[in-house]
């Protein structure tokens, strides 16, 4: 509900860079989307919402239609439908500040102005909404005062070139065709509808004639700036994560698909899968800005190293809760090559004493150097020595399991009894060697197995 009147700032030039990475100043962007825009740029903005029945039905219109849009909210209506503002923020739309209950701001003493801004800050900020800095004064009603009060609470005021005045019809192809008319090529159309009277359907409805009819045109449709000003539509944010091996960092870029005037962001997370948090990586849970004018900001993640020969591991990078812009690749699988050596296996001696009745069983021990992450396969077989296979002990061909995180594995030897018609006094002696192994390296890979004379 208003007269028309024009925004009343500018927009800054930003020129800024992201980790290494040169930024685009908005300045040059715009002349970029200009080229395509032959006709110049169309923001459309809502007021005195948000409404449990409309709003939601408009947030899908124009996110069908791919069109950005301003939404300047009275905090009473924040405070009794708080999710529907939360769906607005999380659909990648700006939310500005409309008051309280749609107050006259020059009817107000400048403490009364502050009351009803903070107030409905306060509204934006309990309903979960990250609010841009704009404010637009009800009914257009401004003067050098009110502005002096907005500024000093850091809020940029906006206003309008276009009134369609949706309010005082319900006819859409009227509401459409004012808007239309409005049109100026080459100036900063900003134009005003509501989401929040009781002719709002109506509104919501003249949107497509709109949308098509201006682009027809040669128009784009754009979202607002920090400033106020025409800038550029929401952008569309992916992520993609660069692998790394242990004791470097994987890398996670988040890429915008078009510079845009103002600051966004998004909050970045790792999650724990085949790799854990705190042992294979360092988790990450940080808000990653991304200048006006940048298109892409990268986060490295610290890999750690264990020193365990393992296989390659994974954990989940995710983008969650943007402010301005819309996430629509936003969840990656990470891997962590491992680069440790495989552990050498060692055979070590044993002794036995030879049973004079029954088979004893002797074993001899194999040891990795240290733990592996993998399952360990040993081959073992038996290589007689002055101990005969068959005659002093049974012939051994084994495959042996270590398993993952674990040292070592015993190698059964079943020692026969002394012979009754035989009279060897001296030790005998065989080998136990291991000849193949999977995830691990062959170090010295023979034991000897002593098998002491009984006594006499």
């Amino acid at each position: 509900m208003g007269r028309p009147f024009r925004a009343l700032v500018a927009a800054a030039v930003l020129t800024t860079t992201v980790l290494g990475v040169p930024a685009t100043s908005p300045g040059a962007a715009t002349a970029r989307v200009a080229a395509r825009c032959s006709s110049g740029h169309v923001s459309l903005t809502f007021d005195d919402g948000p409404s449990p029945t409309v709003t939601p039905q408009l947030v899908h219109t124009l996110r069908r239609l791919h069109v950005p849009a301003t939404f300047f909210m009275l905090g009473y209506r924040v405070a009794v439908s708080p999710s529907t503002a939360r769906l607005v923020a999380r659909s990648g739309f700006l939310v500005g500040n409309h008051t309280w209950e749609h107050e006259q701001l020059t009817a107000l003493g400048d403490r009364q102005v502050r009351h009803t801004l903070r107030r409905t800050q306060r509204a934006l900020h309990r309903a979960g909404v990250v609010t841009s800095p704009l404010v637009r004064p009800p009914y257009g009603l401004t003067d050098t005062r009110v502005q002096k009060i907005e500024a000093g609470l850091g809020l940029a005021e906006v206003l309008w070139t276009i009134d369609p005045r949706d309010w005082d019809t319900s006819s859409s192809a009227t509401i459409a065709k004012r808007i239309l008319d409005g049109l100026v090529p080459g100036g900063s159309n900003i134009v005003i509808q509501h989401d929040g009277v009781a002719t709002s359907p109506a509104s919501v409805a003249a949107l497509p004639r709109v949308v098509r009819e201006a682009r027809r045109r040669g128009y784009c449709f754009v979202a607002l700036d920090e400033h106020g000003e025409p800038g550029f539509p929401t952008p569309r944010a992916s992520l993609q994560v660069e692998d790394a091996r242990e004791g470097r960092s994987a890398v996670a870029t988040i890429t915008l698909d078009r510079p845009t005037a103002r600051n966004t962001s998004v909050r970045l997370r790792t999650h724990s899968g085949s790799a854990t948090s705190g042992l294979d990586f360092t988790a990450v849970d940080v808000r990653v800005e991304i200048p006006a004018g940048a298109l892409r900001a990268r986060v490295a993640i610290p890999l750690l190293g264990d020193r365990i020969d393992e296989a390659d591991e994974r954990f989940e990078v995710v983008l969650r809760h943007p402010r301005h812009l819309r996430v629509t690749q936003g969840r990656e699988v990470a891997t962590i090559r491992d680069h440790d050596r495989p552990p050498a296996v060692w055979a070590r001696d044993a002794t036995v004493t030879e049973p004079t009745t029954d088979p004893v069983t002797a074993f001899v021990e194999l040891r990795l150097g240290r733990a592996s992450g993998r399952r360990v396969v040993l081959d073992v077989v038996d290589v007689p020595g002055t101990a005969e296979a068959g005659t002093d002990y049974e012939p051994v061909s084994l495959r042996l399991v270590v398993p993952a995180g674990e040292r070592s594995v015993l190698v059964p030897v079943v020692v026969l009894p002394d012979q009754p018609d035989t009279t060897d006094t001296e030790a005998e002696t065989l080998q136990i060697r291991v000849t193949d192994a999977l995830h691990a390296r062959l170090g010295d890979r023979s034991a000897t197995l002593t098998i002491l004379s009984p006594p006499p």
